[in-house]
């Protein structure tokens, strides 16, 4: 019975030091730019054991960046010249043995030329924002409302 019961950790420790390594993107800034820009993407576990490689994806095409910098919380990289203007989404590929190309729900745009980044807003704040507005109305509405009375 102990000696299951140690595999059974071993075993959970070593699943668990496996998924801990794996990159994850959590945000980029600026949120867009032009091509030879560079952007910053933000996360965990990002240094060079672990990314590989940084692609930009619409999801049909895929275009290789040239990172510029590094670490474990941070890729610095230019918005390849090659690139049309639109939305796409970050990808990373995995760096050791068994690489793996993992798309990140982060996404950033790239402007057209003479076109300006109108707003950098996080998706969460928007919300948040949203939320806050909506339950402003809502207590407005109660407080407008007037007591009916019976008609007798």
């Amino acid at each position: 019975m102990k000696h299951s019961m140690r595999i059974t950790w071993i075993l959970l420790l070593a699943v668990s030091g496996v998924f801990a390594a794996t990159p994850r993107l959590t945000g980029v800034s600026p949120y867009g730019g032009h091509t030879g820009d560079e952007i910053t993407a933000h996360g965990q576990n990002l240094d060079s054991d672990n990314v590989a490689i940084v692609f930009l994806t619409d999801g049909q095409k895929d275009y290789r960046v040239s990172v510029k910098e590094q670490t474990g919380e941070d890729i610095r990289f230019t918005i390849p010249s090659r690139i049309k203007p639109g939305y796409y989404n970050l990808m990373i590929q995995t760096a050791g043995d068994s690489p793996a190309l993992l798309e990140q729900p982060i996404s950033c745009q790239v402007l057209a030329e003479g076109e300006e980044l109108i707003e950098e807003v996080e998706p969460e704040l928007e919300i948040i924002q949203l939320e806050e507005e909506e339950d402003q109305k809502k207590k407005k509405r109660k407080r407008n409302k007037k007591p009916r009375s019976s008609l007798r």
